[in-house]
């Protein structure tokens, strides 16, 4: 009798033959013999496939969470970085020190594709998710696109007139 899906009971038997470098047509072999299941190689395939696509799920999961304990400082400070960046290119190319300006530049352009990075804007667009932001539902990406729009404004504090901010 053929079946099309390998058991539950047998799924540890096939991801031990797997991690020994066993193909899956050698697996479902091996397995048609001790079982006499009738399971194909393609079968075999499909499961440590799926296998595989769950532990990356799993390893994902797991790093997004790592992550959110360090990313809201993360952004703060790359904010800061940006705004500190801007105010010291503005200054050097006032007053004409051109390789400090463009070093300046080079920073801004740096911090800001970080801040993207973060926001999720250099992935593929798909969906976002949905969360509860207290005052509604909306997207994630929105979310933290506004939340990071609120941090730059509040880094774009005016500095004293008669005073320049220091250069580093």
């Amino acid at each position: 009798m053929a079946q099309k899906k390998i058991p539950p009971k047998l799924n540890d038997a096939v991801l031990a033959l797997a991690a020994e470098g066993a193909t899956g047509d050698v697996i479902a072999e091996k397995l048609n013999a001790a079982h006499d299941l009738g399971v194909s190689g393609r079968s075999v395939r499909r499961f440590l496939q799926s296998h595989r696509d769950e532990l990356a799920d799993i390893a994902k999961a797991v790093t997004r969470e790592e992550l959110r304990k360090h990313i809201r400082l993360s952004v703060l400070s790359l904010v800061a970085t940006l705004a500190n960046a801007t105010k010291i290119e503005k200054i050097a190319r006032l007053s004409g020190e051109n390789g400090i300006a463009l070093k300046a530049q080079a920073q801004v352009r740096a911090a800001a594709c970080d801040i993207l990075g973060f926001a999720g804007l250099n992935q593929p667009d798909h969906p976002g998710v949905l969360v509860d932001q207290g005052g509604g539902i909306q997207d994630a990406r929105a979310a933290l696109l506004a939340h990071l729009k609120a941090l730059v404004e509040a880094a774009k504090a005016p500095a004293p007139a008669d005073e320049p901010p220091p250069i580093h």
